[in-house]
């Protein structure tokens, strides 16, 4: 079966209206480091939070997982690179806006880019290649035509 063709369109990352898929989040007290703003180390843990809402929105494991017992999926997605540049600093208190967009489509890999929002202001931005993954053989796993469609709807 052909797989379906993804050619991602250009756009520029820190504007809020280029991102498909939002997910809101909460500077917390304990987030912040001696010199007062949030610890670089945090910005990691945001992304993630709304990486694990952009897999719900697509219902990216939806097939493979169905009737499983919780606790007992059948795949996953892995993250095999992660990059963060940071923007401006960030302070508390804060409510956090994370855009995440599909930017590109291997056969079991996907890249997205996502923006971190405190009002106006983007302070960081993330590009991550994750890899559907097989938890029965522990290899990647071919991206299904449902799974392709569903992640170009984000992009």
């Amino acid at each position: 079966m052909p797989e379906t063709t993804f050619v991602p369109a250009e756009f520029e990352p820190t504007d809020r209206a280029a991102y498909a898929q939002w997910t809101t989040e909460r500077v917390r007290f304990g987030d912040l480091d001696p010199l007062g703003h949030v610890n670089n180390n945090l910005f990691g843990v945001y992304f993630e939070t709304a990486r694990l809402g952009f897999f719900d929105a697509t219902r990216l494991h939806e097939e493979a997982n169905a009737g499983t017992a919780i606790g007992a999926p059948r795949e996953a997605t892995v993250v095999v690179r992660i990059t963060i540049e940071f923007l401006a600093e960030l302070g508390y208190p804060a409510d956090l806006e994370i855009g995440t967009r599909l930017t590109g489509l291997g056969g079991s890999s996907f890249t997205y880019r996502q923006a971190l929002f405190a009002g106006a202001t983007c302070h960081a931005l993330a590009e991550t290649v994750s890899v559907l993954f097989d938890l029965g053989t522990r290899r990647p796993k071919p991206l299904s035509e449902a799974q392709r469609a569903r992640l170009i709807a984000f992009s």
